[in-house]
């Protein structure tokens, strides 16, 4: 097996949270891989956040802070950057695709609403 592989299986187990995490942690240690600053508890499955985007979009017209605070309560451990991040990759490939449109409001921020 590679060093690499051997790694990431690591990293999996780790991310498991295990009855064996320790032993896990003293193999990582031995490798010398970096144990990870944040074990997500939850994780999003393909195509979620356009799913939560289009929800919030459903009650009306809204901004990106709208749908990076849905995004949040869904999985509450990512930090609220990477809240911000996912709604803007969500919203710009809802663009792309044609179903939401957006434009900026008197403020200079955007507000998106589903296409006609």
């Amino acid at each position: 097996m590679q060093d690499k592989t051997i790694d990431n299986a690591l990293l999996a187990l780790w991310k498991q949270n295990g009855p064996e995490i320790e032993c896990v942690e003293r193999i990582m240690k031995a490798r010398g891989i970096p144990i990870p600053t944040r074990r997500y508890s939850q994780m999003l499955t393909r195509g979620k956040c356009k799913r939560i985007a289009l929800s919030v979009l459903e009650n009306g017209p809204c901004g990106s802070r709208d749908v990076a605070d849905a995004i949040l309560e869904v999985l509450p451990d990512i930090g609220r950057k990477s809240a911000w991040q996912r709604a803007y990759m969500a919203l710009t490939r809802l663009v792309s695709t044609g179903k939401i449109v957006g434009e900026k409001d008197s403020t200079g921020r955007w507000v998106w609403w589903l296409a006609p």
